[in-house]
């Protein structure tokens, strides 16, 4: 039986592992509507290579790219919008309200910086290591 290229499907740990990716996040991809996949039985999703290919966009000014995760395409820092000066002094009371509560928290602890939270995290993962 031979296969054209176009139909060439592939199981989502074998469209994981071509993307490099983790299967986790091309499930998230599907469900998000970011890629398409068929239904072959009632388990079994398929994913096209050509579907694939078409996630795969060149991250240069010529050929346009996504800034800040939205769904606008740029082609160039140009033609992203000025902000208005209503956004300007929203964004600017957000800064200063979080200035102010980082020296309320500062004045709680009489200035003491939080100790590293790595030790903590290492212990925690010892701890649940040798539960399993």
């Amino acid at each position: 039986m031979a296969t054209d290229i176009d139909m060439d499907l592939l199981t989502t740990a074998e469209a994981a592992k071509l993307l490099k990716i983790s299967v986790v996040t091309l499930q998230r991809w599907l469900k998000q509507g970011r890629l398409r996949a068929f239904r072959l039985g009632p388990r079994a999703v398929r994913i096209r290579r050509s579907d694939l290919d078409e996630l795969l966009l060149p991250l240069t000014p010529e050929a346009g790219h996504i800034l800040f995760e939205t769904e606008k395409v740029y082609k160039s820092l140009d033609e992203i919008p000025r902000l208005t000066e209503d956004e300007k002094r929203k964004q600017l009371e957000a800064i200063e309200a979080a200035r102010a509560f980082r020296e309320e928290v500062a004045a709680r602890r009489g200035g003491k910086p939080f100790s590293p939270s790595w030790p903590l995290i290492r212990k925690a993962r010892e701890e649940r290591s040798r539960q399993l």
